[in-house]
């Protein structure tokens, strides 16, 4: 009876490996690493910026990365400069497999709680409009969220991002 016992124990347990094997992947631990080197990037390329905010979400194959920056001392009239030095500075430092970037930004100082889901700040539209973005997508008018083929047209090509993706 004990050999039974040990062997129920061992087929349970490979089982019980072989079902893991088809659980869904989890997305890489290290995401928040990724998103400090990220806001580094963001902040030496957008001096004006006194304040971002970066977080990334998604899985193993593709990942969103979220933007939103505060530059109280820049008016409405660079706020396209900056958006562009801003998701180039994204596009450019996150890790691969981006499928888009949501960025927003506000010509104050951050609230005492900054959050990426403030709906205050400039609005995307225009800043898309002047930038000649392609088919923009603005959520609450002041988020704008740019497709990886987007970002591969206007910064270059990255290796294995998934830029080929309609985003």
């Amino acid at each position: 009876m004990r050999s039974r016992g040990l062997t129920a124990v061992v087929v349970g347990s490979a089982v019980a490996l072989g079902l893991s094997a088809c659980a869904p992947a989890q997305p890489p631990a290290d995401t928040a690493q990724d998103a400090e080197v990220v806001e580094a990037a963001v902040r030496a390329a957008v001096p004006e910026a006194t304040d971002v905010l970066v977080k990334e979400s998604g899985g193993l194959r593709s990942l969103a990365v979220a933007t939103r920056l505060y530059a109280p001392g820049a008016d409405e009239s660079a706020a396209a400069h900056i958006v562009d030095a801003a998701l180039a500075a994204v596009w450019e430092s996150a890790p691969n497999g981006i499928d888009h970037i949501s960025i927003s930004l506000a010509l104050s100082d951050p609230p005492a709680r900054p959050s990426l889901s403030e709906v205050d700040g400039v609005d995307m539209a225009a800043v898309a409009e002047t930038l000649g973005i392609d088919d923009p997508q603005i959520v609450d008018g002041v988020r704008l969220r740019v497709a990886a083929r987007e970002l591969a047209q206007r910064y270059g090509a990255r290796p294995s991002t998934g830029a080929d993706s309609d985003g």
